[in-house]
């Protein structure tokens, strides 16, 4: 009789292997609000053309809304394929869905008895909440992370060149551009000292000519003062008559 385990462990390697790939293909789209959003549509599309037996009771649904129940429903299988297969379009079909799902409540008999009216809220929240994973690092960051765990040697680095006034490498500058950015702040200096020797030389005919005015105030306040103490010149005395000798009667 054969072994049987090596086929066994064959089959294995292949389920896991298949399994391996699906969680792959999965991590890489809204593969659960894809699924809530078809879920959401089948339940939308079947109960408005068949007849539920309730204990022999036949409860029919179908009423003039099956046309809007088919393509509220037919809208939310499409938009859950859409999400599997065009995740770059994740938002609007998440908002889609969210709109269709709203909409079946009122024409499709409560939204599918409210299954597909949850269905679908759910899987348009996860579809507009669904965020792509980020790029696995490459060989050389996972190098930089093993020399630096923390990341200060870079933070170090940016610092260090501040100081001594280097550009990133990111901000290097092409020659021809630095000579003319190096040429217009050599130009704008030389306008602000000819504007700063221009306002000096105002302010000091401003100056000059304020002394002056000062100094005419101060002169006259002085003369004012001088001629308010000083006494006022008296009038010089009038000579008296001296009297004529009298001789007597002739």
């Amino acid at each position: 009789m054969s072994d049987p385990r090596p086929a066994r462990r064959t089959t294995a390697t292949a389920v896991a292997g298949v399994w391996r790939r699906f969680r792959t293909w999965r991590g890489e789209r809204p593969f659960w609000a894809g699924a809530f959003t078809m879920t959401a549509g089948l339940p939308i599309i079947y109960f408005p053309y068949t007849d539920l037996d309730l204990q022999g009771i036949v409860l029919a649904l179908s009423t003039t809304s099956g046309a809007g129940s088919l393509i509220i429903g037919v809208l939310l299988v499409v938009l859950g394929l859409t999400l599997w297969f065009q995740q770059q379009h994740r938002v609007f079909a998440g908002i889609a869905a969210l709109l269709l799902s709203l909409v079946s409540f009122p024409l499709a008999n409560f939204g599918g008895l409210f299954l597909g009216l949850t269905c679908g809220l759910i899987g348009g929240s996860l579809a507009c909440a669904w965020m792509p994973a980020p790029d696995p690092p490459t060989a050389e960051d996972d190098r930089q992370d093993r020399q630096d765990p923390e990341g200060w040697a870079g933070l170090e680095e940016w610092a260090h060149r501040d100081e001594r006034g280097e550009p990133d490498e990111q901000g290097k500058e092409d020659p021809d551009e630095q000579g003319e950015r190096e040429g217009k702040d050599e130009q704008e200096r030389q306008e602000g000292v000819e504007e700063r020797e221009d306002r000096d030389a105002r302010g000091g005919r401003k100056d000059r000519k304020g002394r002056e005015v000062r100094a005419d105030l101060e002169e006259t306040v002085e003369l004012e003062r001088i001629s308010a103490t000083d006494p006022p010149p008296t009038a010089p005395a009038q000579p008296q008559p001296q009297p004529q000798p009298h001789d007597g009667p002739r």
